[in-house]
């Protein structure tokens, strides 16, 4: 979990040409994906770029001038690294801790159309025909009818290229270019390919787009790397079959959930033996950080197999697991903080109906991160808790009571607003630190 306070010094250096045409495909291309705020950043570290790339600022005067919280601060930085638009460095100088970004130029149009995840990405958030439109708009036009009677470079200054001149040209520095920041991914694509050539003679055309977006998200759900993906979907492809319906995601998805690593969850200190199914829920501000670290690093059948301590999980808990990434499309963070909520919740069992609820709920909320899922559930659970006290008030300032349903396997509120109040103590914008 990064924690950033807003006294915090940054410097901020463009590692590339940024035109002001740029603008314009941040805005139309880029804005979509990654929203205002990721773009007004972009644009406001810009800025401080262009006045000295060697000067330190203080993030509490570009917050101030954003009026933004640390909070959404960054979450804008982070979908900014996510699309390769900057990149981000740390270091500690005698306690104080500084921060080195580094702004990059975005794709061409025509780089950006040809990237399978991120013109992806535009047909899922803007819907296939306005995505169309934009690619028609950025679309090469034709060349003019006739003869191209255009004048060669040689024909017009007949260059003498034993001159020590053009010695002289190859021996000089390169200027800046149009350097760009890859994508970090999960899951690379190129890996899978090249593993896919050494257990196979299947070709990278041979999928669709919409079968290679269903593997990387079925590997990333359940923490297979790119080699084991690739044996996997070598022998489910069906050759005969039509593009597009060659895979056999059943198999694959059984044999992907039947593939997962355990052996590393012993480092989370679970207890293997236990025979309690109640989850210990930490308390302490260090413990808090590292849990929250751990719901952002691990796959939700990762996260349930420590839940359980240590215990793999069964065949209906994975189908819930998968419903909610398939359907939701929610990420894997944001996953396990409903697995563990519903557990603590109904009687730990892992319900669809339930964890269904839950998720329609964050995904109209527009929660994308364990932090804020886990702030929305512990305002949901003390609302709850009002109503059924009598203290909640309608507009009209009337107490609503209901009859409350007991449940003794519950976690009682109190716990459970302590334990996120400890983490929203670090994550709240408004007082400095996230």
């Amino acid at each position: 979990m990064v924690i950033l306070n807003s006294n915090d010094v940054f410097t901020v250096r463009v590692s590339t040409l940024i035109a002001d045409y740029d603008r314009e495909t941040i805005t139309n291309l880029y804005q979509p994906l990654i929203g205002y705020a990721s773009i007004a950043l972009y644009f406001s570290l810009w800025s401080e770029a262009s006045k000295n790339q060697n000067q330190a600022f203080n993030h509490e005067t570009l917050l101030a001038k954003m009026q933004i919280s640390v909070g959404e601060f960054l979450k804008a930085r982070k979908r900014l690294e996510a699309v390769g638009l900057l990149k981000t460095y740390s270091e500690n100088n005698m306690g104080l801790k500084s921060y080195h970004y580094e702004l990059f130029a975005p794709k061409s149009p025509d780089e950006f159309f040809n990237d399978t995840l991120l013109y992806g990405l535009l047909i899922n958030y803007l819907g296939e025909e306005d995505a169309k439109k934009l690619n028609h708009y950025y679309s090469v036009k034709s060349s003019p009818k006739g003869e191209d009677i255009s004048a060669s470079f040689k024909e017009v200054f007949h260059p003498d290229f034993e001159s020590k001149a053009f010695i002289k040209a190859l021996n000089n520095n390169p200027g800046i270019g149009r350097n760009r920041a890859k994508m970090k991914l999960d899951f690379n694509l190129e890996t899978f390919f090249n593993s896919l050539n050494e257990v196979s003679q299947i070709s990278s055309d041979a999928f669709s787009k919409t079968e290679l977006k269903e593997i990387m998200r079925l590997a990333s759900l359940n923490g297979v790397d790119e080699a084991n993906a690739a044996s996997v979907v070598a022998d489910s492809f069906i050759p005969t079959n039509a593009k597009g319906k060659r895979v056999d995601f059943e198999k694959v998805t059984k044999v992907f959930q039947e593939e997962t690593n355990y052996s590393y969850l012993s480092s989370f200190n679970v207890n293997k033996n236990s025979s309690s199914s109640k989850v210990n829920y930490v308390s302490s501000n260090g413990m808090l950080a590292q849990k929250v670290n751990m719901m952002e690093s691990v796959t939700p059948v990762e996260y349930l197999t420590i839940l359980q301590g240590g215990i793999s999980p069964a065949s209906a808990d994975l189908n819930v697991i998968d419903n909610l990434s398939k359907k939701f499309k929610l990420p894997n963070s944001v996953i396990n903080v409903i697995i563990e909520y519903s557990l603590m919740k109904n009687n730990n069992i892992l319900s669809k109906n339930y964890t269904e609820k839950i998720a329609a709920s964050l995904v109209r909320s527009g929660i994308t991160t364990a932090l804020d899922a886990m702030n929305y559930l512990r305002q949901t659970s003390k609302k709850k808790k009002d109503i059924e006290e009598g203290n909640y008030k309608g507009k009209d300032d009337t107490s609503i009571k209901i009859k409350s349903k007991e449940d003794t396997n519950d976690i009682s509120d109190e716990e459970w607003n302590n334990l996120i109040s400890e983490l929203m103590e670090q994550g709240d914008g408004s007082d400095g630190k996230a």
